[in-house]
């Protein structure tokens, strides 16, 4: 598997190995895979674990995004363009459109994250 590419069923098999000597965490099933690439190459039979791979981005440096707060029943949102790259879960900067303030935010989709 090269460096940066996606996991996937055609890349990876599933298969049962003793993983109690691994320092990192293995990745537990095919459903793990959804929205991973590969931190670096990867040489056929190595099991995958936290350290080898990395979350696809969602959100690139750049982007247009709408930031979103909620504050008890009141929701209201805002344009505004991403200042790091990430995947969903992640926290990045994210710069308002209008008031060009930076804000911590927190990504829930593609072009889509809310404040912290």
């Amino acid at each position: 598997i090269n460096r940066d590419e996606a996991l996937n069923g055609q890349n990876c098999s599933l298969q049962k190995t003793d993983i109690t000597e691994l320092k990192y965490q293995a990745l537990s099933g095919a459903a793990a895979l959804s929205g991973l690439r590969a931190a670096r190459t990867i040489a056929a039979g190595t099991v995958l674990t936290e350290k080898l791979i990395k979350k696809i981005p969602v959100i690139q440096r750049g982007d247009q995004v709408m930031i979103n707060v909620k504050e008890g029943a009141v929701t209201a949102a805002v344009e505004g363009v991403a200042r790091q790259d990430g995947a969903c879960g992640d926290k990045i900067w994210v710069e308002n459109a209008r008031t060009h303030k930076l804000l911590h935010a927190l990504i829930k989709e593609r072009g889509k994250v809310v404040l912290l």
